[in-house]
């Protein structure tokens, strides 16, 4: 049974509706989720189909662009008009049914108000919904699916997703009558990506003059256009990191920020939500560093590099021994010394303030400290606001932070500047058209983006030439702007040739290029156009292979990513060798207690399981519970989930002894992170209460299902299925007791709620 419905305009979201079905499908399980366009088999009858689909669902999710309610016919007129409209059809049955209807606001969109909706669907007018923008698509996703669980339909649904490697970690609910069981996905990096939005900011206009003494250059060189700062080659000192120096370092930060987001969920307190969007993008920056550790290493090194240029700039009155010892650190990769000297420089001059503050923003910056980086560059814009890059670099801060409306504000200024002191057609106003756009398509104002795009397109194009980098990540862009308005015809020309110039100028074997083979593929893949996916994903991995090494732990992120390609299509025998090799790549890499291997154990132990192979799932299971409590501590809530896993497997196996005090402490951990009301804590005493029938001990089984009853209809209402699911569960449990009566009484109670619910639904049908 579907228990979620997805609705939605082909003509107006079906590339959002795509990707939302994609997260929720691999949250809940794809049998449980519904979306005509894939679900319905050829040939059988459309409304009649849908008919019986919602009737069958908890809830519906009606996905809303912004021409959601003008879309028209042939004919010119609105099919919100007609009452066979198929979208009007399904969300007027879904409230004639009294389901759990979620509006989600796709691109700016606003909620239809009463007057611009028929009579029969007016009622969507007053449901609370939620926005999705693209830039924030998985923690937005991620709403949608708690606003699900709070109602507590999740408990309901049944997950058989496909272990995919993800952002971070992700909890699932499972469930079968009687038996509902949280679901635990592992995560790590992922290569596949449904677009890439690039950002160039901050291009800097100095070059490194002489100075005495020796000449200080980063390792590695220079950076390509595109990177923040340019630094002369060649000289007599190498500063900064290695790149296997640089590796280790991110790998470190990354660790850290991961330990250091867990405490912060867990505390009891309301958490800091701007210090959680700190980590989380210093998470997702250390691993895009660690995706291109020559490149990222070589911009690290030339901010070091620039911040020891600047040393000579603003602090000509610093004595030598002073600075000398600085700069010696600098070369080192320790930056406390400069950044001491830097600080004493904010109370001189304005134009050497500034300067001293925007380099205290790069080093912050550089060591992935988004909070302190957004506080310098504010300062340095705020003394200078006529230098486009200080005021571009304090755009891009609050763009990634979120923080939007300064983001846009700083932007515009920067193009203004630009625009004004370059000329209309400068490069540096081909890179402000395009961080503008970038931020537009994250409100999901799409019809701004598009001019913008096209208008930086031209200007690198005639600047630049047709094969230039530059263009090639404008093209990219433009295509995932295609690709979200689900214009796939417009997007496949543009990732093609996106991915042709990164061929010709970057290689065919650059790690850009195996990016961009996984954009294409993403595309060809939610089209359903998988013989054309699949030999992009094998190419893109074997050039990961052939430039990090067989045994990097990106290459494991890919195979891991591969893997859930092939799961997702039930081919068990290629996603299993590819897990393995992922796992152990790892092992070997990261070490045997790594999250990351946490991740990959729980991706193979569910391939097994989906097998109905428990000797091979247990023992993986095991082992990922084991370095989560390490790392997380021992009551930690993604602990309790893999605790419910691996209680599941007993159970399956009827090995209840083992079950039981994993299903309690499970509970416990529950009760404590989420309160003794939640829905999950529901799920788990209905686990409890399951076991506990089996085993013939009814009298620890009644106390459970009393509880998990009163949660449930305190939760949801005493005339929800998920209530009338637990009544049958508890009627049957006294029947085995031998009370009869008291049996028959929630039984009938029970069958009343489904007889409300059929009625409805016939109402429903009458009306069509």
């Amino acid at each position: 049974m579907a228990g979620i419905f997805i609705s939605y305009r082909r003509d107006d979201s079906a590339a959002s509706a795509g990707r939302l079905y994609d997260r929720l499908a691999h949250h809940f399980g794809k049998e449980q989720v519904f979306r005509d366009l894939d679900a319905i088999a050829p040939g059988a009858e459309f409304a009649k189909v849908i008919e019986e689909r919602i009737s069958q669902c908890d809830v519906l999710v009606a996905v809303i662009g912004k021409n959601w309610v003008n879309v028209k016919n042939a004919a010119g007129q609105r099919r919100l008009e007609y009452p066979e409209d198929s979208v009007r059809a399904e969300v007027r049955e879904a409230l004639n049914q009294k389901k759990l209807v979620i509006p989600i606001l796709i691109g700016g969109a606003e909620v239809p108000k009463t007057e611009q909706l028929p009579s029969d669907i007016a009622a969507l007018a007053g449901r609370n919904a939620i926005e999705i923008s693209e830039s924030r698509f998985d923690y937005d996703a991620g709403r949608v699916i708690e606003a699900i669980e709070k109602a507590g339909v999740a408990a309901k649904l049944v997950a058989e997703a496909a272990p995919r490697e993800s952002q971070g970690w992700q909890a699932a609910v499972t469930s079968e009558t009687n038996q509902r069981t949280w679901k635990f996905i592992g995560g790590g990096i992922t290569a596949l990506a449904a677009g890439i939005w690039t950002l160039y900011v901050h291009f800097s206009d100095k070059e490194p003059t002489p100075i005495s003494g020796p000449t200080i250059v980063a390792k590695q060189g220079s950076i390509a256009a595109g990177g923040d700062v340019n630094v002369t080659a060649g000289g007599d000192i190498n500063i900064g990191l290695s790149p296997t120096e640089f590796e280790e370092w991110r790998r470190k930060l990354k660790d850290e920020a991961i330990t250091e987001l867990s405490l912060e969920f867990a505390k009891e307190k309301q958490a800091d939500q701007e210090k959680i969007t700190a980590l989380e993008l210093k998470i997702k920056k250390a691993e895009a560093d660690l995706r291109f550790p020559e490149e990222a290493s070589a911009k690290y090194n030339a901010t070091l590099a620039n911040a020891d240029q600047s040393l000579q700039d603003i602090a000509p009155d610093v004595p030598e021994e002073v600075l000398t010892q600085a700069r010696e650190s600098l070369v080192k990769g320790d930056t406390a010394k400069a950044e001491q000297l830097f600080e004493q420089a904010l109370g001189t001059d304005t134009k050497r303030a500034a300067e001293a503050a925007f380099q205290l923003g790069e080093l912050a910056l550089s060591k992935i400290d988004y909070i302190k980086a957004r506080r310098y560059y504010l300062e340095a814009a705020r003394l200078q606001p006529d230098n486009a890059d200080y005021v571009n670099k304090a755009g891009r801060i609050n763009h990634e932070m979120g923080r939007y409306p300064e983001a846009l504000s700083f932007y515009e200024k920067a193009l203004a500047i630009r625009e004004k002191t370059l000329g209309p057609n400068h490069p540096d106003v081909a890179v402000s058209l395009n961080n503008l756009a970038g931020l537009y398509h994250d409100l999901g104002l799409y019809a701004k983006v598009e001019p913008l795009l096209q208008r930086s397109i031209k200007i690198l194009e005639k600047s630049l030439g047709p094969d230039h980098p530059d263009l090639a990540v404008c093209l990219n862009n433009l295509a995932t702007l295609y690709y979200t308005q689900g214009q796939y015809a417009k997007a496949e020309p543009l990732y093609q040739r996106s991915l042709k110039i990164g061929e010709k100028t970057l290689g065919p074997e650059s790690t850009h290029v195996a990016v961009r083979l996984n954009n294409l593929a993403k595309l060809y893949y939610d089209q359903g156009k998988y013989a054309k996916a699949e030999p992009l994903y094998l190419r893109s991995l074997a050039i990961f292979e052939k430039v990090l090494g067989p045994d990097h732990p990106h290459v494991a992120a890919n195979l891991s990513n591969l893997a859930g390609f092939y799961f997702a299509q039930g081919q068990y025998a290629k996603a299993e060798p590819l897990y393995l090799r992922s796992l152990k790549i790892r092992e070997k890499t990261l070490g045997p207690d790594h999250p990351d291997m946490a991740a990959s154990l729980n991706n193979l132990a569910t391939v097994y399981y989906a097998q109905g192979q428990y000797a091979k799932a247990e023992p993986l299971y095991l082992r990922s519970l084991k370095i989560l409590e390490n790392i997380l501590g021992p009551d930690h809530p993604h602990v309790a989930a893999n605790l419910n896993n691996l209680a599941e497997l007993y159970q399956e196996q009827g090995q209840y002894a083992k079950a039981e005090p994993l299903y309690l402490r499970s509970l416990k951990i529950w009760e404590k992170a989420l309160g003794p009301d939640h829905p999950h804590v529901a799920v788990s005493l209905n686990n409890l209460a399951t076991l506990y029938y089996n085993q013939g001990r009814y009298a620890k089984a009644e106390p459970s299902y009393q509880r998990s009853l009163e949660i449930w209809e305190k939760a949801l209402g005493s005339d929800h299925l998920d209530v009338a699911n637990t009544l049958e569960g508890y009627a049957d449990l006294l029947n085995k007791m031998g009370r009869f009566k008291e049996a028959a009484s929630l039984r009938a109670r029970g069958e009343g709620i489904r007889k409300k619910h059929v009625a409805a639904n016939r109402v429903g049908n009458a009306e069509k």
